[in-house]
């Protein structure tokens, strides 16, 4: 894959479709409970520069809303458009596509789609780790605070990743429930380690969801996208400052959370409590060490590619 930071301004084809390709890997962790599309993100390559041409967005619609259109322009010239608009057609692709592929994947297998994802969401806890600069850990307490983070964060996504879901429960939604289900979902998108899918499937809305987008609901569509986008607007603001004046904390927390949503995809567990292995281990293992494996080969790959 072409690097996601070169070429910003002059469009590069090859680079338009490695965006692509990440934005279709994005849209398919997203089907998935227990896996986030912002860990994909991240690992790719294109995680901050998303989260910086979203804040762009929000804060052109703001300039729009009040009247000052130059400046909404000149946000928008600061948008990532080369990576922005591949990733979300990938995502958008992938999302109709492979929705029913995925129900069936994880409904009927779930052992085995949960093993390889705790392969890659383990493989995924380091990634965070990698962007805290050497200056961040020069002191004891440095080090002693990122560490706290990085344990409150674990813990937090372990408890929420306990609460469990109740899928297949809401069949027929309210409208407004699907807006705030969006709006929280979209939040979760956008953090590492925190699931959208495992979301709506909590507040029992993911297999409804995944209904309505395979039956072309437009409907709800539109009205869990109008959910999404009020969402994202609330809170991208808030997490592209934490990325540009807190990195090593926010990247501390990542990792935390990618740590504790562990538990969301263990494969051993029932009712949302972690169980030890049982007789069919080896094959689980296996997955999960070739999950591993994908990981690790993306990562490799986006840190050659940075080199160049």
């Amino acid at each position: 894959m072409q690097n996601p930071r070169r070429a910003a301004g002059r469009f590069n084809p090859t680079t338009a479709v490695a965006n692509l390709v990440r934005g279709m890997l994005i849209g398919l962790a997203e089907l998935v409970p227990g896996v986030s599309g912002g860990t994909i993100a991240l690992i790719s390559g294109i995680y901050e520069p998303l989260i910086n041409s979203a804040s762009h967005v929000v804060s052109a619609v703001k300039r729009v809303v009040t009247g000052k259109f130059s400046e909404a322009g000149v946000e928008l010239r600061k948008v990532r458009w080369g990576i922005v608009i591949p990733a979300l057609l990938g995502m958008a692709i992938v999302v109709v596509a492979m929705a029913g592929v995925m129900k069936a994947f994880v409904g009927e297998t779930p052992q085995l789609a949960k093993s390889l994802f705790l392969g890659m969401v383990l493989a995924s806890v380091v990634v965070p780790a990698l962007g805290i600069r050497r200056e961040d850990l020069r002191t004891a307490g440095q080090r002693l605070g990122l560490g706290g983070l990085f344990l409150a964060a674990a813990v937090a996504a372990f408890l929420l990743t306990g609460l469990g879901g109740q899928e297949e429960t809401v069949t027929e939604p309210a409208y407004w429930m699907v807006f705030g289900a969006a709006a929280l979902a979209i939040c979760a998108l956008v953090l590492p380690g925190i699931s959208g899918s495992f979301v709506l499937l909590t507040l029992g809305l993911y297999s409804s969801t995944l209904q309505a987008v395979q039956s072309r609901n437009m409907l709800y569509i539109v009205i869990f996208a109008a959910g999404a986008a009020v969402g994202l607007g609330l809170f991208v603001k808030g997490l592209n400052w934490l990325l540009e004046h807190k990195h090593a904390a926010t990247m501390a927390v990542m990792s935390g959370l990618l740590l504790g949503s562990l538990r969301a995809v263990w494969p051993w567990g029932a009712g949302g409590e972690p169980l030890a292995p049982d007789a069919h281990w080896s094959v689980l293992v296996g997955l999960a060490v070739a999950g591993a494996v994908v990981v690790v080969g993306i990562v490799w790959v986006d840190r050659r590619l940075k080199r160049r």
